[in-house]
C-alpha cells in the first residue's frame, strides 16, 4: 500500500510540474499581449491595415471646428452672464456697449422699472428716456427682453461692430482727402449771359453814372415823406380836439 501511495504522489507532482512549465512559457506572451492592448498606437491609414479607423482628434479639420465651437460657446456664455447681471443686478453692466450694436435712443412703450410701469414715459431734449420725477437718465433705455437677447451675442457682435466702425472711418478719411485734393484741380465757373432779351420776368432797372433819373427819384421820395409827415401832424391835431 505504501508503494501505491508513493507512486500516486510522484504522478501528481509530475503533472503539476508539466502545468507549471506550460504556464511559465505562456506568461511572456500574455504579458506582451496585455501591454499591446493597453498601448494606444495611432498610425495613418494603410492598405495593409483595412480595419484601422482614424480618430476624430487626428483630423486637423475637426480640431479647428471643435476649437471654433468652443470659442463660440464660450463667448455666448460670457454674454449670458452679462445679460443675467444686467437683468438681475446692475443696469450699467447690462447696457454697456449697446450703442455700438443698435441706434440709441429708442422710444419705449413703458418704463421697465416696476414702480414706474404705470406712468407715461418722459424724454429729454435729445430723446433719451428719463425719470419722470428727477429728469435724469437713471431708467432703462431698452426693454429687458431685448437687452438680454443682445447681451447673449454681445461678445460676438461687439468686436465686429468696432471693426466695421474703424473701416468706415478709414474709408471716410480717404474719401475726404481725395475730395480735398480734387477741389484745387477743378474750378467751377458760373457763366452769366450778357443778353437778357430772352430772359423772362421783370427787368432790373439800374442807375448809371451821371444819370438824372436818380436825382428825380430822390426828390420824389423826399416830397412823399414830407406829405406823410404833414398828414400825420393834422391827424394828431384832430385827435387832440
Amino acid at each position: 500500500m505504501c508503494c501505491v501511495y508513493v507512486k500516486l504522489l510522484f504522478l501528481i507532482l509530475w503533472i503539476y510540474s508539466i502545468e507549471c512549465d506550460d504556464f511559465e512559457k505562456a506568461e511572456p506572451l500574455n504579458k506582451v499581449r496585455y501591454r499591446n492592448s493597453r498601448t494606444c498606437k495611432h498610425r495613418p491609414y494603410s492598405a495593409f491595415e483595412p480595419f484601422y479607423r482614424q480618430s476624430i482628434l487626428e483630423s486637423p479639420v475637426y480640431l479647428v471646428f471643435i476649437v471654433l465651437l468652443g470659442i463660440l460657446f464660450g463667448l455666448m456664455f460670457l454674454g449670458l452672464l452679462k445679460g443675467l447681471l444686467g437683468m438681475l443686478g446692475s443696469k450699467t453692466v447690462g447696457e454697456y456697449g449697446m450703442g455700438m450694436l443698435i441706434d440709441l435712443p429708442k422710444p419705449l412703450d413703458s418704463y421697465q422699472e416696476k414702480e414706474l410701469r404705470n406712468r407715461s414715459v418722459c424724454y429729454d431734449v435729445v430723446g433719451w428716456p428719463v425719470h419722470p420725477d428727477t429728469g435724469e437718465r437713471t431708467v432703462r433705455m431698452l426693454p429687458i427682453q431685448s437687452e438680454f437677447c443682445l447681451n447673449i451675442i454681445f461678445f460676438l457682435a461687439y468686436p465686429l461692430a468696432i471693426l466695421l466702425k474703424l473701416c468706415s472711418l478709414c474709408c471716410c478719411i480717404s474719401d475726404y482727402k481725395g475730395e480735398e485734393d480734387a477741389c484745387f484741380r477743378e474750378v467751377n465757373v458760373i457763366k452769366c449771359k450778357s443778353s437778357r432779351k430772352n430772359a423772362g420776368g421783370p427787368q432790373l432797372d439800374m442807375y448809371k453814372e451821371h444819370d438824372l433819373r436818380e436825382a428825380k427819384d430822390t426828390n420824389y421820395v423826399i416830397n412823399c415823406m414830407r406829405q406823410s409827415q404833414m398828414s400825420l401832424g393834422k391827424f394828431h391835431q384832430f385827435s387832440d380836439m
